[in-house]
């Protein structure tokens, strides 16, 4: 799955408090290889256009700007790291399953690999768009590829864990009651 791969490389770049070296080694799963690096600019680049391209709310697509998702798009096409991508392939047998293609691209450099994901997660006839979001506790403020519900239930697409959700609810619940109380005092007096 290499549009998972690329998608997930990007969101580790825009991390910036992980290292060059936790990027690769997360993404790759193995030491980087000499002379391998992320620009600074490559990395903040990456944050912003992946901030651009997450969605908000999944009850309302596309609930992102139009503008900076436009930004993106224009970006990738001048860059032009896109426009001839090669790849491998292969074509197996499955039994009962038939037939099936199957093709790799090959992204040489940092730099196509995130474009790449850029464009899965523009592409709208990829589930990846869709999915895409940046937790909304301010601790913590990362990108995830949200879950849908196995069941009927709420989509959890705000905050990337539970443990976000109950941290977020805590918060929320301690600002209410001292909003409360506020206006307790105030109509005492």
């Amino acid at each position: 799955m290499p549009e998972h791969a690329a998608i997930l490389f990007a969101m580790r770049v825009a991390n910036l408090s992980r290292s060059t070296r936790e990027v690769h080694e997360l993404t790759f799963g193995r030491t980087r290889r000499r002379g391998w690096a992320l620009p600074p600019e490559l990395r903040s680049q990456t944050e912003r256009e992946l901030d651009a391209l997450a969605a908000l709310d999944p009850q309302h697509p596309p609930s992102h700007d139009a503008d900076r998702r436009e930004g993106v798009v224009l970006r990738i096409l001048e860059d032009g790291r896109l426009r001839k991508i090669e790849g491998v392939g292969h074509a197996p047998m499955y039994p009962g399953s038939g037939f099936r293609i199957h093709w790799v691209p090959i992204l040489t450099s940092a730099e196509a690999m995130i474009d790449y994901a850029l464009a899965m997660l523009l592409d709208e006839s990829q589930p990846w768009g869709q999915l895409f979001f940046r937790c909304q506790l301010e601790s913590c403020n990362r990108f995830f590829i949200a879950e849908r519900p196995k069941y009927k239930g709420q989509f959890r697409y705000k905050y990337c864990s539970p443990e976000h959700q109950k941290a977020a609810d805590k918060t929320k619940v301690a600002e209410r009651v001292k909003r409360f109380r506020e206006r307790q005092k105030e109509s005492k007096r």
